[in-house]
């Protein structure tokens, strides 16, 4: 204890072991949420941009859209004319929010996932496999094109845990 010089309780070393458990649960508690809510929305931009672009938008519309975001939000990267694309794609491959282990994976997981996996049941076996195994983007993306799900057929291939 700062100050005093005596030693700190018997117990001190569990309290600051709890608090330290405790900090990091919350923390990456926080993270989901937050990744959760950024995903949210860039699933409800998506499907703004894809019924647009159903209704004939251009491509060049939608990238004065991201021109007139950026300038709004200068400091926000998300507005780039690909993430716009990306945002369109994720509510075209996964239009239901009810996928929760997506909310688990940083947004570059997801980009490599529309990036790399045409076939929706392999993209959700991929999405699954990296939550599971805590597969950083790099890994993901190995071992996507090393088919690993030739060689490893899941339990269950859903975004079901």
């Amino acid at each position: 204890m700062a100050g005093t010089g005596s030693p700190p309780p018997a117990d001190y070393g569990q309290l600051l072991g709890d608090v330290r458990e405790q900090l990091h649960s919350s923390r990456a508690a926080a993270h989901r949420a937050v990744n959760a809510e950024m995903q949210a929305l860039y699933r409800t931009i998506g499907r703004s941009l894809l019924g647009r672009m159903r209704e004939g938008w251009s491509v060049d519309v939608v990238e004065k859209l991201g021109v007139d975001l950026r300038a709004q939000f200068p400091n926000s990267i998300a507005f780039s004319p690909s993430n716009l694309d990306y945002m369109r794609r994720f509510a075209e491959a996964w239009p239901d929010p009810a996928a929760p282990l997506l909310e688990q994976l940083p947004w570059g997981h997801i980009r490599v996932l529309l990036d790399e996996v045409a076939e929706p049941q392999l993209r959700d076996w991929y999405a699954a496999a990296a939550v599971r195994h805590g597969w950083s983007q790099d890994v993901l993306l190995n071992q996507i094109k090393a088919g690993s799900h030739r060689r490893t057929p899941p339990a269950d291939s859903s975004l079901s845990p």
